[in-house]
């Protein structure tokens, strides 16, 4: 296992595919983003502070395939004034990485089959080779085909191990909100003689669900911790949200038995005179069947792998796409912004990798390459 010191993030932009140009790709555009294992591991889910940065374009002296151009938005005219790919972009990119604490990890997008290649087979033409011994290598790929397929073995094994306590708090809590929602009792909506045992009553349900929320496994998972659904603590608190839920529900009981001694009514727009809305409220919330199952442990997580009604079984999970746009939006929850564009493609790599910094770095350590063994040669 190797101690990395430093990770480097790399991207290239080339002027086609391999395969469609007999191997004679060219790199038109070569970015690195370093930062130390460190800085890293402290970022908590955010870029590290201190990072560096090497971003140059190049002529490549051959066409850029059109497909290329507009994925990249470099062609040949915009870079016919830039200098090729040469021994002293070589020197440059040595120099870069001798600044960083060593062993260095070069990291990279399909690195293994691309990147890492096409920059070991330009180094070699132009006479450059990186210091042997200092620099390794990773493919985020497969790294993250197996951190993502981590993750998902830990939430079936927290899900597994829930008291049934934590799962009729997740029933509740779920069935609550569909109710809530589907009854249409916003606050606009209310009628303004809605008393403040009312509101009393509906703060506290939301303060159930809300803490609920708080020690979901799913939020256990994503924090990376499942302390929140193992220990004595979250034992306390999932007691603690059940009897604030039976507080709330006893409280509803009671407004409705009152309700019912003493009804109200109000006239809507059309003249109709209906109940009191909060009456419905209460007896949906109240009355409602819980949906059929064997248990409710089962219908907690019915509802964590929805049942195939055509099968019987679960539904089958459409399979996860691993380029860079799919992944990005995956894991930072937004949008690829400049995609092709090689710093841009670095700095959202480097985000990925910031918010599973622990997993990532212990997956480098253990799978990751001397770049010396890496070949030169597409074939």
């Amino acid at each position: 296992m190797t101690n990395i010191k430093s990770f480097a993030f790399l991207d290239l932009e080339t002027t086609g595919l391999p395969e469609y140009e007999f191997s004679r790709t060219k790199i038109t555009e070569l970015s690195v983003v370093a930062c130390s294992r460190k800085h890293l591991l402290d970022s908590s889910f955010e870029l590290p502070r201190v990072v560096h940065k090497l971003s140059l374009c190049f002529n490549p002296f051959r066409m850029i395939s059109n497909q290329s151009s507009q994925s990249t938005g470099l062609y040949n005219d915009l870079l016919q004034h830039e200098g090729k790919f040469d021994g002293n972009a070589g020197e440059l990119l040595k120099l870069f990485l001798a600044r960083l604490q060593k062993p260095i990890c070069l990291v990279a997008h399909n690195g293994y089959r691309f990147d890492f290649i096409l920059l070991k087979k330009q180094l070699t033409s132009i006479g450059i080779s990186l210091e042997a011994g200092t620099v390794v290598c990773i493919d985020t790929i497969p790294a993250f085909r197996t951190i993502e397929a981590d993750i998902e073995r830990s939430t079936l094994e927290n899900c597994d191990g829930l008291d049934d306590a934590v799962a009729e708090l997740e029933y509740q809590a779920v069935r609550m909100l569909d109710q809530l929602q589907q009854s249409g009792t916003a606050k606009e909506d209310l009628p303004q003689s809605l008393t403040p045992p009312d509101a009393e009553i509906e703060r506290k349900h939301k303060q159930a669900v809300q803490a609920y929320l708080a020690v979901s496994p799913d939020e256990c998972i994503k924090n990376g911790s499942s302390e929140t659904t193992d220990g004595h603590a979250s034992q306390h608190e999932t007691m603690g949200i059940l009897e604030c839920l039976e507080v709330a529900s006893n409280s509803l009981a009671d407004q409705k038995k009152r309700n019912e001694q003493t009804p109200q009514t109000y006239r809507t727009g059309n003249g109709h005179v209906t109940a009191e809305p909060e009456d419905e409220f209460f007896e949906q919330t109240q009355k409602q069947p819980p949906p059929p199952g064997p248990s409710t442990s089962s219908r907690a997580r019915k509802r964590l792998f929805p049942a195939d009604s055509s099968t019987g079984g679960t539904q089958s999970t459409p399979r996860k796409r691993y380029n860079l746009t799919e992944l990005y939006k995956r894991t930072v929850g937004r949008d690829l912004q400049n995609a092709h564009r090689a710093e841009h493609d670095t700095m959202a790599l480097l985000e990925c990798v910031a918010m599973h910094a622990a997993r990532f770095v212990a997956y480098a350590e253990r799978h990751c390459v001397p770049f010396e063994t890496i070949k030169g040669s597409f074939h």
